[in-house]
């Protein structure tokens, strides 16, 4: 997947690690081991569904050791490595092997994310284990976050599909991705706002993502221009015109 505006690119992924951060310093359940439950994981899965691999790793690692650095000093360069390897893993999932089918699936992003999760797990508790802390603790950890890891995917679940934040990210104006055919999808506008001709593929957009395009319309009007229209690609506006 190829990015075609590095800028936003760098925007969101700035504004999920920032969003990592603040899941894990704002929201604090304090345990025995010495540790705490935080909704980090849910901010990171959902990088990993509405992103991709490399934003997924950065916010995971970056974010939840900023997080550390500010809570629990200890595990700060542990949370780098776990949290981003976390990040990383489920995005490379979700992002590659997912069935290209019209609407995401849930129970198969949730089984990628559990996986994810399990790394991040079995990282901590050897580290805690044998490095920080003792197995004792590292036994409590590993509890802790398997019910984190299991609120924090019911958690990007309803962020990502009930919410519908995925709106929010214009994906086809920082990747750049192809039709059925092959063709890069151009942004419907240019950097000066100009409407560009673009090729719709059929079927479902990609990851489910629904995207309007926009297309020019192969008609011209009374003074001989040609009328940008609006298709939506579960609605095929020009061809209802054409049977009424």
């Amino acid at each position: 997947m190829k990015i075609r505006n590095k800028t936003k690119w760098l925007a969101y992924t700035a504004l999920f690690t920032a969003l990592t951060a603040v899941a894990a310093i704002v929201v604090q359940i304090p345990s025995i081991d010495g540790g705490y439950t935080n909704l980090s994981d849910a901010i990171i899965f959902m990088t990993a569904m509405l992103m991709d691999p490399v934003s997924a790793l950065i916010a995971g690692g970056l974010g939840t050791f900023l997080a550390d650095l500010i809570v629990y000093p200890p595990t700060m360069l542990w949370s780098l490595l776990f949290h981003g390897a976390e990040g990383l893993i489920v995005g490379i999932l979700i992002r590659f092997c997912s069935p290209k089918k019209g609407k995401i699936s849930i129970a198969i992003d949730s089984a990628y994310m559990l996986v994810g999760g399990l790394i991040m797990m079995t990282g901590y508790f050897f580290a805690k284990a044998y490095v920080y802390g003792t197995l004792a603790s590292a036994l409590i950890s590993l509890w802790r976050n398997a019910i984190q890891v299991g609120i924090s995917i019911v958690v990007a679940n309803l962020l990502v599909h009930p919410l519908k934040l995925a709106r929010l990210v214009d994906r086809n104006d920082i990747y750049i991705t192809k039709n059925a055919t092959g063709t890069n999808v151009e942004p419907a506008n240019g950097n000066n706002g100009d409407v560009k001709n673009i090729s719709v593929p059929n079927g479902e957009p990609e990851d489910g993502l629904q995207n309007n395009y926009s297309v020019h319309s192969d008609k011209p009007d009374d003074a001989g221009k040609y009328e940008p229209v609006l298709n939506d690609r579960h609605e095929n506006h020009s061809s209802d015109k054409d049977e009424k």
